[in-house]
């Protein structure tokens, strides 16, 4: 038998050997489970960190989103202003403004709120890393504001479905060849219709643009706390 520490000469001597033999191969299976933990813990950190950046872009990806929306918002509703300011005169609003608005009367432009990203998420062991306060404020951004903007979105759709179909469709705005002029006609002869369509309009994107704003201070202050978790 081949010893690390030597032949024993005695069998004291061999007690002592194999003790130290024992202690030796201890220690070696103690390291060896110590770097396995160790590189399991790192591997771990790592998919967090994946994780957590997955989640930060989703979230940056929406907000880059609603930022836009407010933007569009915004012109849409200071445009409405103008147009009604100058109900009485309607000869007098720029082309551009006209068709604008008509289009905006007719958008249907959607929000979506579960992008592939998020599903990954949702299936993943994130969730098992944060606290319980980060998770209710993801859920709150996710499912209190990110689908509330969602639900709106497509209540906003339904107004300007409702306008198509009852004013701008049977009024002829739908025609290509119609000029600014005939359009301008139109506008003066239903205006109390082309008013009513465009004050519920304007009323909706209001509430929502006030909703976007205080959602993506939401957002920022969401992301400022996950990007400290991050190693």
């Amino acid at each position: 038998m081949d010893f690390a520490f030597g032949e024993p000469q005695t069998f004291s001597e061999f007690l002592l050997v194999a003790a130290l033999e024992v202690l030796l191969l201890s220690f070696g299976i103690l390291l060896a489970l110590r770097i396995n933990n160790w590189n399991e813990a790192r591997k771990e950190s790592r998919q967090t960190d994946e994780l957590l950046g997955l989640l930060i872009q989703d979230l940056r990806e929406n907000l880059d989103e609603i930022v836009t929306d407010i933007g569009i918002g915004e012109g849409f509703i200071g445009m409405c202003e103008t147009v009604i300011q100058q109900k009485d005169a309607i000869d007098q609003v720029d082309d551009e403004d006209i068709d604008n608005l008509l289009g905006y009367l007719a958008a249907d432009h959607f929000f979506f709120a579960q992008s592939p990203a998020f599903t990954r998420l949702e299936a993943s062991n994130i969730w098992e890393k944060l606290t319980e306060e980060l998770n209710s404020k993801i859920h709150h951004i996710y499912y209190g504001r990110i689908g509330i903007i969602q639900q709106r979105f497509a209540k906003h759709v339904e107004y300007a479905t409702h306008c198509k179909l009852t004013y701008l469709m049977p009024n002829g705005f739908f025609d290509s060849e119609l000029s600014h002029d005939q359009k301008r006609s139109i506008i003066t002869a239903t205006l109390d219709d082309f008013l009513h369509h465009t004050h519920l309009l304007n009323h909706s994107c209001a509430r929502m643009v006030a909703f976007w704003q205080s959602t993506t201070e939401l957002i920022d202050d969401l992301i400022v706390e996950l990007e400290a978790l991050k190693g």
